[in-house]
């Protein structure tokens, strides 16, 4: 990997837990890499149960077709990728995160490559339950992305 010093930091967050490797600089054994894996593949595991449960009582209670559900992460991370961890750094896979946006007039299924920022999620949010736009709103709506 071809990068300079400031792109790839010393996983600090990491080392705040019980457990993990204290000193900087320090790595995860194998079997710590192992559990964090697992840990956080459960968690997205049991988030998108919930999604699921969520979704089917919206539908289960008629109002699917009249509510919108935006899904988005605050970060992207890094399970041991580049031999580092968390959000820590300027690789793409830090400043990359889950946007998923269901609701009415929303297409299903379509995936977007375009370029697009957290803050076009209040203005998206906005168009899509037919509100005004206040003056001072940074962002633009998702809505034509589609």
């Amino acid at each position: 990997m071809n990068s300079n010093k400031y792109t790839l930091r010393d996983p600090g967050e990491l080392r705040n837990y019980f457990g993990m490797p204290a000193e900087k600089g320090s790595r995860c054994d194998e079997v710590t890499t192992r559990n964090l894996r697992r840990g956080y593949f459960a968690c997205v595991s049991y988030v998108d149960a919930l999604v699921g449960q969520l979704m089917s009582a919206l539908d289960a209670q008629g109002v699917a077709a009249n509510t919108v559900v935006i899904l988005w992460g605050d970060h992207g991370y890094k399970l041991g990728d580049y031999g580092t961890w968390n959000k820590w750094s300027n690789m793409t896979i830090d400043t990359r995160v889950p946007l998923i946006v269901r609701g009415p007039g929303v297409s299903v299924g379509h995936k977007s490559e375009a370029l697009v920022e957290l803050i076009d999620v209040y203005p998206t949010l906005a168009q899509l339950c037919g509100l005004p736009l206040p003056k001072h709103l940074e962002g633009t709506s998702l809505v034509p992305v589609q």
